[in-house]
């Protein structure tokens, strides 16, 4: 029985992830209830394994590549993420679309970024972009990221200090990434292991340090 339902499970997040439905958006959390059914010997595969689906369906994108080939211990999104934040832009949707992107997911780097010379989407009559919107697309997979993290134990210990009280404790990072129309924000934020899939996250005041648990596993 534990063979069928780790069947189950694989089969159901290869077909969902990537669909735009609200059913199998929310099918991650309801497998994140039900993660016993892995053995834990096998969690480490099945974190990769999502994450490879994820970063597949991702590489489809006309203006990025995958320059890595092996287990992947990173999102695509949260590499490029990443790179927004430590390099800022003025225009951050019309940046993405009008370059090439080249991704290793293995290391968790964007090797390099080059100038798009053909293929670029038309902006609608709104300002955005019909195709290859890696931050309007965010949300479809941002509860996968989560389910491969915490098959991972990509877990924080983080000290937080409220009403004078300091504790440590386990908790998960993600990227909360908001689409405005003066441009897009990027955060990471915290949430312990029953708030993370539900959204829910420790206000960044009352964080004072965050410990990494596990440095083979990249960024």
């Amino acid at each position: 029985m534990s063979d069928f339902k780790e069947t189950c499970i694989w089969m159901s997040y290869r077909y969902a992830i990537g669909r735009k439905s609200i059913a199998s958006v929310m099918h991650a959390e309801d497998i994140a209830k039900h993660m016993e059914w892995v053995p834990m010997d096998r969690w480490a595969f099945t974190g990769m394994d999502i994450l490879r689906e994820v970063n597949d369906r991702i590489g489809w994108y006309k203006n990025i590549h995958i320059e890595s080939y092996g287990d992947p211990t990173i999102d695509i999104f949260s590499v490029i993420f990443q790179w927004f934040t430590d390099n800022p832009q003025e225009d951050e949707i019309e940046y993405f679309v009008k370059h090439e992107w080249y991704v290793d997911v293995v290391n968790g780097t964007v090797v390099r970024v080059e100038e798009r010379t053909q293929g670029i989407p038309e902006k609608t009559d709104y300002g955005s972009y019909l195709f290859e919107d890696i931050f309007g697309d965010y949300s479809d997979y941002k509860n996968w990221i989560k389910l491969a993290n915490m098959f991972l134990q990509k877990h924080r210990m983080v000290t937080t200090e409220f009403n004078g009280k300091v504790e440590t404790q386990k908790m998960y990072e993600w990227w909360d990434v908001r689409v405005r129309m003066g441009g897009v924000t990027f955060e990471k934020i915290y949430s312990t292991e029953d708030d993370y899939m539900r959204g829910w996250y420790t206000d960044p005041e009352y964080i004072k340090a965050v410990l990494r648990t596990n440095p083979d596993i990249h960024e």
